[in-house]
This record gives structure tokens, sequence and C-alpha cells, in this order.
């Protein structure tokens, strides 16, 4: 079985059902030590399908993926000297967002919302480090918050379109690649890689080390003209050989007043909502479950990024131990 939420083995099925009783358990514990989760927190810890997530990144090994939850929630509280991820404002990395570098426009055919990156408009070691971290947690709250029922990821465009040395940026990627394996487990879908110089051959030798090989199944060097593969024409914006004239171009909050009072920059336009209005949603929806259940190259849930194998009797039945109390491991 997948280990998504409709396609649970029964052992799989216990392990779920485990962890939301273990998660309501440190809820519990969490308001008597004084703390009320926050709205987003109350929306995360109804989403069943972020346990889902935690469990397939710990091969479905509960106190694991309990661990890296608690972890995760840790770490969206004390985010940046506690700031916290909730504090992330779009004015606190509006000077990211003026690169072009990257934004969200459109869905794809599997319905994921679409991440066009363009690498040359980003040039290492002249932004503010904790701004770029903040713009990149910033997008993936961004993605979570846009994904259409029962999708769990985004399609990722890279560009690298005129791509030099200057645009290289190691610590970037790494820091990337080490939020969505500790705290966006399971989050990332295909990755297509167009207009790749020779130059880079290089860099992806020292980046594949630190991507595991499930990961790296999902990243696909392509033509431009494949795109097409993964997003309707119509959809797909005209620099791309798509049918949408849409051009990014970004507006700063403090300058939309005049003539730019109308400006709604691409994650606040209408397609995001659009959707809910469709017909035939229930068969798209059809379509996203044989998708996740079928192909296993893009959206493989079997184990976790960068786990290693269950160990020998895993799963076996276990003598029941003392309650643990979720607070204190905290």
């Amino acid at each position: 079985m997948s280990g998504y939420i409709d396609d649970l083995s029964e052992e799989q099925e216990v392990a779920f059902l485990e962890m939301k009783k273990l998660a309501l358990q440190f809820r519990e514990e969490d308001e008597a030590n004084g703390n009320t989760l926050t709205e987003v927190e109350e929306e995360i810890f109804n989403d069943e399908t972020v346990y889902l997530r935690f469990l397939r990144a710990r091969n479905f090994d509960v106190d694991r993926a309990m661990e890296m939850y608690l972890n995760s929630v840790k770490w969206r509280r004390g985010f940046q000297d506690n700031l916290g991820v909730e504090g992330i404002t779009e004015e606190s990395v509006e000077n990211c967002l003026s690169t072009g570098e990257s934004f969200f426009y459109g869905y794809d055919k599997l319905r994921r919302p679409i991440i066009y990156v363009r690498v040359k408009y980003h040039i290492s070691g002249v932004m503010d480090p904790e701004e770029i971290e903040r713009f990149l947690v910033w997008h993936m709250e961004t993605a979570r918050v846009i994904l259409r029922p029962k999708t769990e990821t985004c399609l990722v465009i890279y560009d690298m379109q005129d791509f030099g040395l200057s645009n290289m940026d190691y610590s970037l990627m790494k820091k990337e690649i080490e939020l969505m394996q500790n705290y966006y487990p399971e989050s990332q879908g295909t990755t297509l890689i167009i207009n790749s110089p020779w130059v880079f051959k290089g860099c992806w030798m020292i980046l594949k080390k630190w991507i595991d090989e499930k990961s790296q199944d999902k990243i696909l060097f392509v033509d431009v003209e494949e795109i097409k593969n993964y997003v309707d024409e119509d959809v797909l914006i005209a620099e791309y050989g798509g049918n949408d004239p849409y051009e990014f171009n970004y507006i700063k909050k403090i300058d939309r007043v005049g003539e730019n009072a109308d400006y709604l920059p691409p994650w606040e336009m209408p397609w995001i909502t659009d959707w809910k209005n469709e017909n035939g949603e229930d068969e798209a929806l059809n379509e996203i479950n044989n998708n996740n259940n079928e192909n296993q190259d893009e959206e493989n849930p079997q184990e976790g990024e960068g786990e290693e194998k269950p160990q020998e009797g895993e799963g076996e039945e276990k003598p029941q131990e003392e309650k643990k109390s979720w607070w204190s491991m905290w």
C-alpha cells in the first residue's frame, strides 16, 4: 500500500491512528503547560495528511515519526530567535521576491501548484542570509496553503538559462534540502530542470551527494517542450512555450497605491481559488488518488526520504510500554 490517506495497509492504519492519539496527548500536555495552539497550528493539527507525511518519512515507525513531528513544532515556534514561522510576512522577504528568482503560478495536470525558479536572478552572497532562509520557509508555507485537496506536493520548474557560477549558492541549496527533509518531509514533487548548461554538470555532482536516491528520482533534466507533458498549454506561461501571457513582476506592499492599488502578486490571483468552482473536481481527485498509488517515479511513498531500511524484526509485536510524556521528551 502507498501510505497515503486512502491507501493504507492494516499496519499503516494502526500506526496512523496511534500517531493521531499521541499528537492529541502532546496537545493536551502542551495546553496544560500554558500553550494554546495558534490558528495555523490548529489547521496543521487537524490535517491528517501531515501525520502521514511524517510516518512515511520514518517508514511508519510511530515513535520516530512522532519525534520528528515534535521537532518540527519546536522549530516552527522558535524559528529565527522566536520570530516563528508564523512571524514571516511578505514584507520580511520582499527583497527576495523583488528579484523574480522564484514564484508560484498555476496548477499542473496533477493539480499541483507550479513553482517557477529562474536561477539567473539569484546572485550568491548578495542577499541577507536570514532573509533567504525566511524566503525558503515562506515558499514552503505558501505551498502548504494553496495545495488542493489530496495533493501533497508541487511541480518545480528550474530554469537554468544563463546560469553561471555566480548563481550557484551551495549554502542555499543545502539549507533548502535540510528544511524539506527535517520539517516538510515527503513534500517534494517532480522537479524539472530545463536549459541546463554544461557548467552546471560539476555543480550537480556536488548537489547529488546531499540528496537521497528517492529524491533524485524526482529530479528530471528535460527539454523546454517536455514541460507540456506536465502542464497544460493554456496554464503554462508563454516564456516556456505556453499560451498564458503572464509575466512576473513584483510590487512591494508599500507601493500598492494609486495606479498600483489593484496589483495582486501571483499567489493571491484568482487561479488560487478558481478551481473550487470547476466542474468535475471529484474526477480530478480520483485522478490524484490513482497517481498517488501508481506513479512511483513521481510520488513514491514506500520509504522515507533519506531513511535507512527497517531493521530486522521491525513491526513485530512489542511488550507494552509505560505511557510516555511527549512534552518531557520535547
